[in-house]
């Protein structure tokens, strides 16, 4: 379910659109949702960590909401070079509509190294993310 078919659309703070996909900004958190076809790698992934660095500055710890109802790929090993760079997330919530969502899951889990569960529903990733201290 995309973000505008929620009632949270008239809540976040700021919305980025990219070349990428939409970046909904709220309080404490970031919902992406990456377009068709794309393949996310760290440069692509560094127009949003500066854009979130802008908008929270760097002593805060936010967290991803990544809304994954379209099809698209992710170069994993760049969560190595998130993390040499000296960035984090406070939490990653995942949330797949799909097997294939879920097997990239997965894969994800493994290279992420704070806090991840997927979710099948936005609605229960948003209620987990905003539960977190």
């Amino acid at each position: 379910m995309k973000i505008q078919d929620q009632k949270l659309l008239s809540q976040f703070e700021e919305l980025y659109i990219l070349q990428c996909g939409k970046f909904y900004f709220y309080k404490d958190f970031i919902v992406s949702e990456i377009n068709e076809g794309e393949y996310i790698t760290w440069e692509s992934a560094k127009e949003l960590i500066d854009l979130a660095l802008g908008h929270y500055g760097k002593e805060i710890q936010v967290s991803l909401i990544s809304n994954r109802y379209n099809t698209y790929e992710i170069n994993y090993e760049d969560w190595e070079t998130f993390y040499k760079e000296g960035f984090q997330l406070k939490a990653l919530a995942i949330v797949t509509y799909d097997k294939s969502g879920l097997m990239n899951f997965m894969i994800e889990k493994k290279k992420f190294r704070h806090k991840i569960r997927n979710f099948y529903s936005l609605d229960n990733a948003i209620k987990w993310i905003s539960s977190l201290e």
